[in-house]
């Protein structure tokens, strides 16, 4: 894989993570930028389950590296952080339609960036430890590892067929054992 699956991957499992499961997808990838033997760009549209709809664009091009998920709710935007490499981390920001909720969400949002908490690589660790030490379940399981490659794997479908793909993919798919080209 390239783009989608080494970059935009972060990205669409939180879109998965804070929309749910993934109903169908359509797409274009290329390589447009870099001499590297997979696509380098991508334009990516999803429907959730929900009926939410995501669109998702990836580039290694960009002349400045960033990374930003936008969701726009019926009465709320939220902007993450576009910081690269950090997806769900930094600090977001949350826009409300009317003036009394946005001030009950910047209450929230002041308390929550008061408390101490980590970023990166120290709060990988730390919610390492937590969910050891609590004998909890940890957040990544190999079944939301399939589904994530499950959906990168929908991706190289509709891409290369130029269909809308449906999800999940049943065993008889053609790139269920893989997707790399003859």
């Amino acid at each position: 894989g390239g783009a989608l699956l080494g970059h935009a991957i972060h990205i669409h499992d939180m879109a998965t993570l804070i929309l749910g499961e993934v109903s169908s997808v359509a797409g274009f990838a290329d390589t447009l930028v870099n001499p590297i033997e997979t696509e380098d760009c991508a334009a990516i549209s999803m429907r959730m389950h929900s009926g939410a709809l995501v669109t998702s664009s990836v580039t290694l091009g960009a002349v400045e590296n960033n990374s930003r998920f936008r969701i726009c709710f019926k009465n709320v935007t939220v902007d993450s952080d576009i910081r690269p490499y950090v997806v769900g981390g930094g600090i977001w920001k949350f826009s409300a339609k009317q003036p009394h909720i946005q001030k009950e969400i910047e209450s929230v949002c002041y308390k929550i960036r008061n408390e101490r908490r980590f970023e990166g690589f120290a709060g990988f660790v730390s919610s390492v430890y937590d969910a050891l030490m609590s004998e909890t379940d940890f957040e990544v399981s190999l079944e939301s590892a399939r589904q994530s490659i499950e959906l990168v794997t929908a991706f190289y479908s509709a891409i290369r067929s130029g269909q809308q793909e449906s999800l999940p993919l049943s065993s008889e798919h053609p790139y269920y054992s893989g997707w790399i080209p003859r």
